[in-house]
């Protein structure tokens, strides 16, 4: 039985094709396992200000598309959204510029694909992604984690155990990268919500996904992915303050959204402890500074 690719799309910025890593990741993969090539069409979807399709690879057939406003993941992902219903794909793959995909995972997805391809039920396939400071996806959905400051005992733990696997009935969210949503799932919800741009956006679409009563597969594979907020590297780079605000704004449009008054206060109570930890933690005290100031934005 002939079944449509998988579509997968590679979100681009600032980075010409032969250097993203999970470009070459996914394209190694495919090299060492020839019988995967027929599983999966790759988009690449260039946000960045000039165009880059010179520098992609040959002896493959990839998409390219170049927008240069930079509209972000969202306005990427509904793209290849798109493309994916135009070849009747039941499945799109996201990957991140850096993720770096094997090629035991990608055998994971064609197998589960294929086997929960008829269980509805089931929107997003996604394996645990793990920093050097252990598992930081599938985690808790932010409202959760909010409401967990005030558990006690806390009656979950905030991310994925190595071994958990299989379909989920408890709610979680999960990273963009490495996911594999079901397409109709998605259209369902109204797509990958422009609100949110880049940060939030995977916490904003697994809680719209289970809102609407669906739930996630966690596999067997664990991939390593660099968690940037997780190094002091972070708290150092010129461009760290302006994306710990959009973080901070995003995650606060996300609980006006999706939250209830509770959650709000919970989100100041979160944005104060956060403000002390960055400023014993982060030599920039304008990371702590931002928390603050958030915080007392919502105030009444």
């Amino acid at each position: 039985m002939h079944r449509p690719p998988i579509y997968a799309v590679i979100v681009l910025y600032n980075q010409v094709p032969a250097s993203s890593t999970s470009l070459a990741a996914f394209i190694g993969a495919l090299s060492d396992e020839p019988q995967l090539r027929s599983r999966f069409q790759l988009l690449l979807y260039d946000n960045s200000p000039q165009s880059q399709q010179e520098g992609c690879p040959s002896g493959f057939a990839i998409a390219y598309h170049h927008d240069a406003r930079n509209l972000g993941l969202a306005e990427a992902y509904n793209y290849a959204l798109d493309c994916a219903a135009q070849i009747s794909s039941p499945w799109l793959l996201l990957l991140d510029q850096d993720t770096e995909v094997t090629p035991a995972y990608l055998n994971e997805v064609v197998t589960l694909t294929r086997e929960l391809e008829s269980v509805p039920g089931i929107a997003a396939i996604v394996p645990k992604l793990a920093s050097a400071k252990g598992i930081k996806s599938p985690t808790l959905d932010f409202l959760e984690w909010l409401r967990r400051q005030l558990q006690f005992p806390r009656k979950r733990a905030l991310f994925a155990g190595p071994d958990l696997y299989g379909a989920q009935d408890q709610q979680f969210s999960a990273f963009n990268s490495a996911s594999v949503l079901r397409v109709s799932a998605v259209q369902k919800i109204g797509g990958f919500p422009r609100t949110f741009r880049l940060d939030f956006l995977d916490v904003a679409v697994f809680n719209a996904l289970h809102a609407a009563g669906s739930r996630i597969f966690v596999m067997h594979s664990t991939l390593q992915h660099e968690l940037s907020m997780d190094t002091q590297r972070f708290y150092e780079q010129k461009s760290g303050l302006e994306r710990h605000q959009n973080l901070l704004r995003a995650m606060v449009r996300f609980v006006r959204t999706y939250g209830t008054p509770r959650d709000l206060w919970l989100t100041r109570v979160w944005l104060l402890r956060n403000a002390l930890n960055l400023f014993v933690s982060a030599r920039d005290k304008r990371f702590s500074w931002a928390s603050l100031q958030q915080a007392w934005r919502l105030v009444g």
